[in-house]
């Protein structure tokens, strides 16, 4: 997020963490100081363990930080994925972003059996290994 205040970070992680209103199936959610991969500015993350994200999808994790911190006047400047999540994870997410529906909807038979780990270096590199 474009901020440096802890505390709203912390207060964005109260929202979306299970045990304390949010989403049931997030835990371990976190505000963290950070620095900004691209442009090396201090800033702060919400560091989530979603343990089911078919249930929980990561778009409405997403929307909700965005709509809570645009309340603090700060706006989310990224997202990142790591560890290893199901293609149809991020097949839902492509989904409701691109609006898609009914015949235009995309296929999710050949997702399921795949898993895609992403990471990052200290280099800023990002790899993608897919996996069936």
């Amino acid at each position: 997020m474009d901020t440096t205040d802890l505390d709203i970070a912390k207060k964005l992680a109260s929202y979306v963490r299970g045990r304390t209103g949010g989403f049931t199936n997030i835990q371990g959610v976190i505000g963290l100081p950070q620095t900004h991969r691209r442009t090396g500015k201090a800033c702060t993350i919400v560091s989530c363990e979603v343990s089911n994200p078919t249930k929980t999808p990561l778009h409405r994790i997403y929307n909700l930080l965005k709509a809570e911190a645009a309340r603090y006047g700060v706006n989310v400047i990224a997202g990142q994925v790591c560890g290893t999540i199901a293609a149809e994870v991020l097949v839902q997410t492509a989904e409701w972003y691109l609006q898609l529906e009914g015949s235009m909807a995309l296929g999710t038979t050949r997702a399921r059996s795949s898993k895609i780990t992403f990471w990052n270096s200290r280099h800023n590199l990002t790899r993608h290994r897919f996996v069936n």
